[in-house]
């Protein structure tokens, strides 16, 4: 039944919950107070009651055991499951990051690696065709991570310029462990792209790259 509430006249009740059985089949609840029980359902003695235990919370319409509570309670259930843990939500783990010569880098526990940087190299130029104006390849080799190598299968290698009105084309990236210095598209964890421009290409160009690869210790 609705009511209006008067909190200067608000009365709160603590009763146990046989006392607010017999005031309810009494008929002497009354409005504007609240009734609170400190009494709770027992768990029964053959039922071992461990957090580990613990499956699901339920919402019953029959009292599974006890007459300390009445029908219609939320329950607890008990199973053979555990409870879940922060592991059972977590979609992926962070495991170690940090930054190589121009590089900033982030390891994944999924086997998921991503890389970005800003990188300034000089330009050669190549070739044109009809307005464009194309460099020979550019090169950057992923960071230099003790134990790590790189897969090229299902990698994300992207190349945006950041000056000059330049675009990047024909981008890729070569797997492996990279080591040296990156002279052609077949060295080991390379990412490799060409410049291209509507007029002449400068001598020098900056580029920012992102790439996300998958991993795996050597």
């Amino acid at each position: 039944m609705s009511t209006t509430t008067n909190l200067d006249t608000l009365k709160i009740n603590y009763l146990t919950q046989a006392q607010y059985e017999a005031a309810l089949s009494g008929g002497t609840i009354n409005e504007n107070e609240l009734y609170m029980t400190t009494d709770g359902y027992t768990v029964p003695s053959t039922t071992a009651y461990t957090d580990t235990s613990l499956k699901n919370i339920i919402e019953s319409t029959s009292d599974p055991g006890s007459t300390s509570a009445p029908n219609g309670t939320v329950w607890l259930k008990y199973g053979d499951s555990t409870l879940p843990t922060m592991a059972d939500y977590i979609v992926d783990e962070y495991l170690s990051g940090g930054t190589a010569g121009d590089w900033s880098w982030r390891k994944w526990n999924s086997g998921i690696f991503e890389c970005w940087a800003s990188h300034s190299v000089t330009l050669t130029a190549d070739s044109t065709t009809g307005s464009l104006y194309y460099s020979t390849s550019c090169y950057a080799q992923l960071p230099k991570l003790t134990g790590t190598t790189y897969a090229a299968t299902g990698a994300i290698a992207e190349v945006a310029c950041g000056n000059n009105m330049m675009w990047a084309s024909n981008v890729g990236m070569t797997g492996g462990t990279p080591t040296g210095t990156p002279s052609d598209s077949n060295t080991a964890g390379t990412v490799w792209w060409r410049a291209m421009r509507g007029i002449a290409l400068p001598s020098t160009g900056s580029f920012r790259i992102y790439v996300k690869c998958r991993w795996s210790a050597t």
